[in-house]
């Protein structure tokens, strides 16, 4: 997604590139665009010129919405996730501190670190070991 947010705006990325450019095999980034396609994040152009590229501007994309596209629901315990039957499995509701202090653990924060967007990447230069 870094990638892909450095080249926004200049066209289809391919992941041949990306995968020179990341190390990492061209295989495995096939998974993942997939996973990011589904979410509405990324999309494919056919063609000798083709690739992927952002849906959205980067500064428009979180690193949640990337998460959840890789990894699922986010929550820090069963009951708060988005999923109204992980809230019956939890056997703490009783006693839980969370719910006794009225904070919704799935309500995003501005200061966490799911917020930062991809813009906020591109705009970083990268420590690159010589």
């Amino acid at each position: 997604m870094v990638q892909l947010g450095r080249h926004y705006g200049l066209g289809p990325a391919s992941l041949a590139e990306i995968a020179q450019e990341e190390d990492l095999p061209r295989a495995y980034l096939e998974q993942l665009v997939m996973s990011l396609r589904d979410a509405g994040l990324v999309y494919s152009t056919r063609g000798a010129r083709g690739g992927y590229e952002l849906m959205r501007a980067p500064i428009d994309i979180r690193m949640g919405d990337i998460l959840r596209a890789l990894e699922g629901p986010i929550a820090p315990m069963v009951c708060a996730s988005d999923d109204p039957e992980h809230a019956t499995v939890c056997d703490r509701t009783a006693r839980c501190t969370v719910n006794a202090r009225g904070d919704d653990p799935r309500r995003p924060r501005p200061d966490h670190a799911l917020a930062v967007g991809a813009a906020r990447w591109r705009r970083r230069p990268l420590d690159h070991p010589s």
